[in-house]
Parts: structure tokens; C-alpha cells; sequence
């Protein structure tokens, strides 16, 4: 479980998910595929109090002579 700051309210990343999003969501287009096709990404998800709120963080992460490196860090939130 990974806790963060989410404005003034603890949030909770219960769900962990390798290379594939937790949720998929109306509105949020997930595209690391398309612009990276041989990254991976672990994506860190936080469901919220509700269906109209979540949070989640992906690490992206790309291989160059045979190491792994942090590219990228995607942050999608949805609040109503």
C-alpha cells in the first residue's frame, strides 16, 4: 500500500498493476503504448470515495543496452 498527498486528502494506492491500467475509464485515454511501444509501465492506482474520482500514477520505464530507465511519470486524476 503506498500513500500520497491527493490535495488535502490521504490517498491510497491499493491496486498495483503491471503494463495494463486498473480501470479503464470513459475520457481517460491511456497511450504510452502508442508513443512508446516497448516501454513498460507500472501503474499505482487509487480507486477514491467514489466512481467519479480516482487517481492513478504510472512509472514508465524503457530498456537501453540491456538496463531498465525511468522515462516517464503519467499522472491521470478524475474528479467531478
Amino acid at each position: 500500500m503506498l500513500l500520497r498527498r491527493w490535495g488535502r486528502e490521504e490517498v491510497d494506492y491499493n491496486i498495483i498493476t503491471f503494463n495494463e491500467p486498473a480501470e479503464d475509464f470513459a475520457g481517460v485515454i491511456n497511450t504510452i503504448h502508442e508513443y512508446y511501444p516497448d516501454a513498460k509501465y507500472v501503474e499505482y492506482y487509487s480507486p477514491g470515495i467514489n466512481e467519479h474520482l480516482f487517481q492513478s500514477l504510472r512509472f514508465i520505464y524503457q530498456k537501453r543496452d540491456g538496463e531498465w530507465y525511468l522515462i516517464g511519470i503519467a499522472r491521470d486524476v478524475a474528479t467531478v
